[in-house]
């Protein structure tokens, strides 16, 4: 993966990772071992954290389909490993409270997706779910 193409787009849009009648990946604990490696990474990185939520649904038993879901997160990340968020100190606190969800939008078991967010600091630009967000601090 050092030498890999990077993606501009972190998912493909409406791609179904379905758990129908796809072949199993052969190496579910290598799979597992990537959700939490990437789970860890939501840290600095919090624009994969839905996706990597949203596969680590599969972590039991994970289809070729999802393998290859994780690469494209991998070398989405390739492509900006010079961006990521950074913690500083800040002296006037204001907090601001932000929800989506999605009830009954997954097409296998209509489980429902939610998600928040509380920014510290001044919130620049919110919009809607999967829309690009800015954060800066003071």
């Amino acid at each position: 993966m050092l030498s890999c193409k990077s993606v501009d787009c972190l998912v493909v849009v409406n791609d179904k990772a379905d758990v129908g009648d796809l072949p199993e990946f052969t190496e579910p604990s290598s799979y597992r071992s990537l959700i939490g490696s990437l789970l860890y990474a939501c840290g600095t990185r919090p624009n994969i954290m839905f996706s990597i939520s949203y596969l680590s649904r599969f972590m039991q038993t994970p289809s070729i389909q999802h393998f290859m879901a994780v690469k494209r997160i991998l070398r989405y990340l390739k492509g900006i490993l010079d961006f990521g968020l950074s913690y500083k100190r800040i002296f006037e606190v204001q907090l601001h409270g932000f929800s989506g969800s999605d009830y009954a939008g997954d097409s296998t078991d209509c489980k429902s997706t939610s998600g928040y967010v509380f920014p510290l600091g001044i919130l620049l630009s919110a919009g809607i779910p999967g829309s690009k967000m800015l954060w800066l601090n003071q």
